[in-house]
């Protein structure tokens, strides 16, 4: 029983830090468009 409850608590440290990762990867993944689309304006105009 000790060893279960032990581990339980770096289990659930776990997903929330795989969470965070995945969180982190969406607004990135979400971001990249509006990114390019900056850079293409920017460099628009700049040339």
């Amino acid at each position: 029983m000790a060893l279960v409850h032990h581990h339980e608590p770096d289990r659930v440290h776990d997903w929330s830090l795989v969470g965070l990762v995945a969180v982190i990867f969406g607004i990135i993944a979400l971001a990249v468009p509006f990114v390019r689309m900056a850079i293409d304006q920017i460099f628009g105009l700049m040339s």
